[in-house]
């Protein structure tokens, strides 16, 4: 595969956080405790040819960095660590679809690809992150149901324990 994810880091700490004054939840716009999300970034490169057809480099990364606030009141539980790596790892399990998807696209010009990853990227991680997202805090009361809580955290377990997941719990990624 010439397209791969780099995820750094992994696994968030406390360390990942940055605190702040006031923290809130753009999907909702309420205040949270700590609010977790990512940056994806698909840094240029030469294109190469294959077939007559653009293509992405060979060592094309695909790189997913936490964007991470607590408030500074916040006592920092592995409660609420835990609640907010599920929403770093959806950002993991759909970057391994997306360069699975980048890896075979083609354009016929530099732009038409530029344009075709742009659309890719877009659908991935905002349009069904976005839906995965929302619908967790919402089932989960943002981690305070600890029912649901749980489930969640099964279906993610399950999905990271299969590399070419497309789906998560009906949730296309």
């Amino acid at each position: 595969m010439s397209v791969s994810l780099v995820v750094r880091p992994v696994t968030l700490t406390w360390a990942n956080y940055t605190e702040k004054d006031k923290v809130v939840d753009p999907a909702d716009n309420t205040e949270q405790a700590a609010f977790t999300a990512f940056d994806f970034d698909l840094p240029g490169g030469k294109t190469r040819a294959i077939d007559g057809e653009v293509a992405l480099p060979d060592d094309q990364q695909l790189i997913i960095t936490p964007v991470a606030l607590i408030r500074k009141d916040v006592r920092k539980s592995d409660e609420l660590l835990s609640h907010e790596q599920f929403h770093y790892d959806v950002a993991i399990v759909i970057g391994r679809v997306v360069v699975s998807k980048l890896d075979r696209l083609r354009g016929r010009s530099a732009a038409d690809l530029d344009v075709a990853s742009d659309q890719l990227l877009t659908l991935h991680f905002q349009v069904r992150a976005g839906l995965i997202q929302r619908r967790y805090d919402l089932e989960t009361h943002h981690g305070r149901n600890t029912h649901y809580q749980k489930a969640w955290k099964k279906l993610m377990r399950e999905t990271m324990a299969r590399p070419d997941s497309t789906q998560m719990g009906g949730w296309w990624l």
